[in-house]
Formats: C-alpha cells, structure tokens, sequence
C-alpha cells in the first residue's frame, strides 16, 4: 500500500514530499516514457528490488478531464 505524507487532495501537495511504499519507506520520482505518462502526472516508484509499488500525483490537465468525466457521468444518471 502506497502512503502519502500529506493530504489526499493533490492541491495539498507539498512538492518536497514524496509518496512511500507501506513496506520500504520513501519511493523514488520516476522519469516519464511516453507523451501520455508526463501528460499523467508525477509518478513515483519504490526503489526496493522486485517491489511494484508506484504512486501518481495527478497533473491539473488529468485532474480536470477526470472532473468533467464524473460531471457528464453525474447529469447522465439523473
């Protein structure tokens, strides 16, 4: 389980902190791949061998794609 040491809401984000696997401690910023991840957010990654934790802060632009989704999904359903 992946913890961050700060609020949930990303406008929270103190962007000295970084997320923490449940098992290892701190994760380490991973280096986006592709135009679709550094659109994404800030990934991060745990640093301990064979561990699979990773954790996304969300970019504004994800974040606001995501709000408009839940509002047309919202206005459909009533």
């Amino acid at each position: 389980m992946t913890t961050w040491p700060f609020g949930t809401d990303a406008d929270e984000h103190d962007p000295q902190a970084t997320p923490e696997c449940g098992q290892h401690g701190p994760m380490e910023q991973r280096q986006p791949e592709t135009p679709e991840q550094r659109w994404c957010g800030t990934w991060y990654q745990c640093t301990s061998f064979r561990c699979g934790s990773a954790a996304l802060l969300p970019s504004l632009e994800l974040r606001a794609q995501l709000a408009a989704q839940r509002a047309a999904s919202s206005k459909a359903a009533a």
